[in-house]
């Protein structure tokens, strides 16, 4: 390793308190990188087939990645389990300096293990690693609890990544958050995190890191400066942060309304990255090294909650709970967005908790005195705020909704499932899969369940482009052919490369072609990587994933979506009398699987995990 690693890695047992520092193995690095792909390879190889996801059992993977802390941005890293909330492999990604401090001190990954018997935290200071009492740190915000901890060391400095009450409460989607509003958001990291009584990891690093060719990162960075400059949607994410995304999925009426009842919001405007910039802003931010700066801090300025800060809102709470929840009152979202993040759980299956409590109670499956009273109608902000309350503290219907849509929908019954939105248990984000068709191929396929950031399909589905799969003309948002299955293919490769190197997807992915994916990762570790060797080690992560999930006993029939995108026509806007044929899904579907040497049951071929030097995880069951 000549350059891009530290060379260690971290372990800790909560249940001895002992603590070991290993050394990096070079081999898994060299085939899965960092990040995710370092993650899933240790989650598989450590974590025994039906592990209790909030068991002693399971355990916590923090990685960074050789691009992480370097000149290329942006410094991010990876937590990677098996989820609370799906059962099957569960991974996050957070931005922030949370990811670059910890290898400035001096480590490529943290592993976690056991369970303590009473609170604590971890602190890393370069070579001095240490357990602490946080008994006077349960029950406190993440706010409070990073502050509280910063105080404590005496330097305002350190980074500090943790649980809220959400995790604490074991809520399935609870999250982890650092450096005050990024989130390792997604799949319930908190959870598992709560389930250890490990309130956070608090790290300072004075170490740097190395890197084999500096004069080719130079030359690097440079290129992709003069890329970023020429991209219009780079422009919209410095101007309007994510919320940008508004503008693009209302255009093409993809923009999930009333728990995917429509892709229409007529108030949509309301909710747009020009209207928060107007109204609610205060200051942009940018995470570690990155130039685009689309992160928001804004100010809720009227009613109850005047004055509060809010890191955000982020698009997809814009989505989640605004259209998603009928709500067109971005001081409501602005709240909520800030009480997710307080609590520590991930805004998307929050907000899609909510939306389908109102849709239960709309179609008369949840009774008013079933939701401790609260009145469920759409749009009705002040329910919602006190949802997520609710949600948080595992009170009362919350308790209910804590568990994440589809164990929700299971426990009440009623016919309710059918409303649940979201594949092997994770909802989804706010991009409409019947306006955005080619989304029903990355939900469906999705290896930590419904996620749209597993591919950059989103980008070609809105009519703009990623330089990840470069076209000569933007593909057609409504079609759903081979083209698109070509696209998911190669799009799942070389996004899962940005989430091991680590980088950000909404840099990495707009501005990244696969070449310059390469020569960055040649320039930084000194190995000779190609564009074939980008997709290669892509390749080998994502049907690594997909083993651990065929192991849990995932199969063909769960890379599906809910019926209503099948039998409900979108009723109005753009894409009205848009509906996934099922026929032509399930042909894509057979396409896939041939594309990526699975069978017929999306079970990857013998032949093929040992192409991909996989073979040590045989058998599969």
């Amino acid at each position: 390793m000549k350059g891009g690693y530290t060379g260690k890695m971290l372990r800790v047992n909560l249940s001895t308190g002992k603590i070991v520092k290993e050394g990096l193995p070079p081999e898994p690095a060299r085939k899965f990188l960092g990040g995710v792909g370092l993650g899933s390879y240790l989650l598989l190889k450590e974590v025994p087939a039906g592990a209790d996801p909030l068991g002693e059992s399971n355990k916590l993977f923090f990685c960074t990645g050789p691009l992480t802390g370097t000149r290329i941005p942006t410094g991010r890293y990876v937590v990677t389990f098996k989820s609370p909330l799906t059962s099957i492999l569960g991974w996050s990604s957070s931005a922030g300096h949370w990811g670059p401090e910890l290898k400035f001190a001096g480590y490529d990954a943290l592993i976690v293990e056991g369970v303590s018997p009473s609170p604590v935290y971890l602190w890393i200071d370069d070579d001095s690693v240490e357990l602490r009492k946080a008994q006077h740190l349960w029950g406190a915000t993440t706010g409070e609890t990073q502050k509280r901890i910063r105080k404590e060391l005496g330097d305002e400095e350190v980074r500090v990544a943790c649980i809220g009450p959400a995790g604490e409460k074991l809520v399935r989607f609870a999250s982890i958050i650092n450096d005050e509003g990024r989130a390792a958001g997604r799949c319930g990291a908190g959870a598992v995190m709560g389930s250890k009584k490990l309130k956070a990891v608090a790290v300072r690093g004075h170490g740097g890191v190395k890197v084999a060719e500096p004069e080719k990162v130079s030359e690097v960075v440079k290129k992709m400066y003069e890329v970023w400059k020429s991209e219009p949607f780079v422009r919209s994410l410095h101007l309007y942060g994510t919320d940008a995304m508004t503008s693009f999925t209302s255009g093409i009426a993809a923009f999930p309304t009333r728990n995917f009842q429509s892709g229409w919001f007529e108030e949509w405007e309301k909710l747009s990255g020009p209207t928060l910039s107007r109204t609610l802003l205060v200051k942009k931010v940018g995470c570690f090294g990155c130039p685009i700066a689309c992160g928001r801090v804004s100010v809720v300025k009227s009613g109850p909650y005047r004055g509060m800060v809010v890191w955000g809102p982020e698009y997809e709470h814009v989505n989640t709970f605004g259209a998603g929840c009928g709500n067109s009152d971005l001081e409501t979202v602005s709240i909520c967005h800030q009480l997710v993040n307080e609590y520590g759980m991930d805004g998307i299956s929050c907000g899609r908790a909510i939306s389908f409590a109102m849709e239960c109670h709309e179609k008369g499956l949840l009774k008013r005195e079933e939701a401790d009273g609260l009145d469920l109608s759409w749009g009705n902000g002040e329910t919602m705020v006190e949802l997520v309350r609710r949600i948080g503290e595992r009170r009362g219907i919350g308790d209910l909704l804590a568990e994440g849509t589809r164990l929700a929908a299971r426990k009440l019954g009623r016919g309710s499932e059918k409303y649940a939105m979201q594949t092997k248990g994770l909802e989804y984000a706010g991009y409409e899969p019947r306006g955005m068709k080619g989304m029903a191929l990355t939900y469906a396929l999705g290896n930590r369940g419904g996620c749209h950031i597993t591919t950059g399909m989103l980008y070609l589905d809105i009519g703009t482009m990623t330089w990840m799969y470069p076209l000569d003309s933007p593909l057609d948002p409504q079609a759903l052919d081979l083209e698109k299955v070509k696209a998911e293919v190669a799009l799942e490769r070389r996004y899962t490369v940005v989430e091991s190197a680590v980088l950000c997807k909404f840099f990495a992915g707009i501005v990244f072609t696969p070449s310059l994916m390469a020569s960055s990762l040649s320039a930084v570790t000194g190995w000779e990587i190609d564009e074939g060797e980008v997709d290669r080690i892509g390749e080998r992560i994502w049907t690594l994933q997909r083993l651990f999930n065929v192991r849990e006993g995932i199969t063909r029939k769960d890379d599906t979506l809910p019926e209503r995108f099948f039998t409900e026509p979108l009723p109005d806007g753009f894409s009205r009398g848009q509906v996934l044929d099922r026929k032509t899904f399930e042909e894509m579907l057979d396409a896939y699987y041939r594309m990526v040497g699975w069978d017929e049951e999306g079970i990857p071929k013998e032949e093929k995990v040992r192409e991909l030097g996989l073979g040590e995880f045989l058998p599969l069951r």
